[in-house]
C-alpha cells in the first residue's frame, strides 16, 4: 500500500465504525477528544493522522489499534 491508500483505509474505516455506532464526527471528536475538524481529514483521507490520535479514537470506539488500521476485505 502506497500512503495515500493508507490514509484512505484509516479513514475508511473510523467511518465505518463511526456510523456502524450512530455516531457524528462531532461526537467522536468530543469522545475521543480530538478536533472534530481532525476526524473529518482522517475520514476523507486528506492528513496523516499521528498515532496518538488514532489510539484515542480507537479508546472512543473500545477497539484495538489493529481495527482501525486494517483495510477492509
Amino acid at each position: 500500500m502506497n500512503d495515500d491508500e493508507v490514509k484512505h483505509a484509516l479513514g475508511s474505516q473510523v467511518r465505518r465504525f463511526r456510523v456502524a455506532r450512530g455516531m457524528t464526527q462531532e461526537e467522536l471528536a468530543e469522545l475521543s477528544q480530538v478536533d472534530s475538524r481532525q476526524i473529518q481529514r482522517i475520514e476523507t483521507g486528506n492528513t496523516n493522522a499521528r498515532i496518538a490520535t488514532v489510539y484515542k479514537i480507537s479508546v472512543a470506539f473500545d477497539c484495538k489499534i489493529d481495527d482501525l488500521v486494517q483495510a477492509e476485505g
